[in-house]
């Protein structure tokens, strides 16, 4: 275990989830790097989260967690290929079976009405089993190359799609988790609100109770009238409370209480 994860285990359970507001489940999971019960997606965010709450390095456990994801979608892929493969070979041979057959009965067929009513039995049994052999030794394999260079066919056509599956799965493993479209500000009652998109420098305000969602893929600056507010982000919420105005900042996906002064410095030197 990591000093890191360590460092983590010694604030505890309890105190990380009254923080970071992350079920207890899931502390304990990531405290023990056990990745069951939780998507790949949904773990290397608590690990973000938890890596911006305390300062830590949580690299080596991201690692491990990615490496379990890719290891286990690479399982069912195999699976699924064993049955793929089964199916598509029993198709293959009942097709080989059927067209066998037909073709026999057909060329006996014609082989003995075109025989004429005049020939005898013995004749008619010779000519029965000289066909058969023909058959055997001329249609049949023929019938049993192509059909094995169907197969083969197939077969490799369906090795090359999984394996493209395969590496797309390996390198989504390592991609970065989907980004959100909104984050929430959720007034503890009627609350002065006031933001403003830092890009297009364009102010808004507001006087509500009800939640508002701002935009996660623009930056923002965040300022709150006295009381309390909780901001959700990737799920989870955090709660604010002061007698004071509060000062926020939305930069990069991350947000940051900040003061007065760094306020007015990505406001062009405004306080509002």
């Amino acid at each position: 275990m990591s000093e890191e994860l360590q460092k983590l285990k010694e604030i505890g359970t309890q105190k990380i989830h009254e923080q970071t507001h992350i079920a207890l489940v899931y502390v304990h999971s990531i405290l023990n790097e056990s990745f069951e019960g939780m998507t790949k997606v949904q773990y290397v965010g608590f690990l973000s989260i938890l890596e911006r709450e305390y300062k830590v390095d949580l690299s080596s456990s991201k690692a491990k967690c990615l490496a379990y994801f890719t290891q286990h979608s690479s399982s069912k892929n195999n699976v699924n290929r064993f049955f793929l493969s089964t199916k598509k070979k029993k198709t293959f041979t009942s097709l080989n079976v059927a067209i066998a057959v037909i073709i026999l009965i057909t060329v006996i067929y014609y082989s003995i009405t075109s025989s004429g009513p005049t020939s005898n039995e013995l004749q008619t049994q010779q000519l029965d089993n000289t066909t058969i052999e023909n058959v055997q030794k001329n249609i049949l394999p023929v019938i049993e190359q192509e059909s094995n260079e169907s197969n083969e066919s197939n077969q490799s056509a369906l090795d090359s799609n999984l394996s493209s599956h395969v590496e797309e799965a390996a390198k989504s493993s390592v991609a970065e988790p989907q980004k959100m479209k909104f984050f929430k500000i959720i007034p503890e009652g009627v609350l002065w609100l006031g933001y403003i998109d830092i890009q297009e420098n364009k102010k808004y305000t507001k006087t509500t109770k009800e939640t508002l969602e701002l935009s996660a893929t623009k930056e923002w600056l965040i300022i709150s009238g006295p009381g309390e507010i909780s901001i959700e982000i990737e799920g989870v919420a955090k709660k604010y409370s002061a007698k004071q105005n509060m000062r926020f900042k939305y930069v990069g996906g991350v947000l940051e209480k900040i003061r007065l002064e760094e306020f007015k410095k990505l406001n062009r030197g405004r306080a509002w």
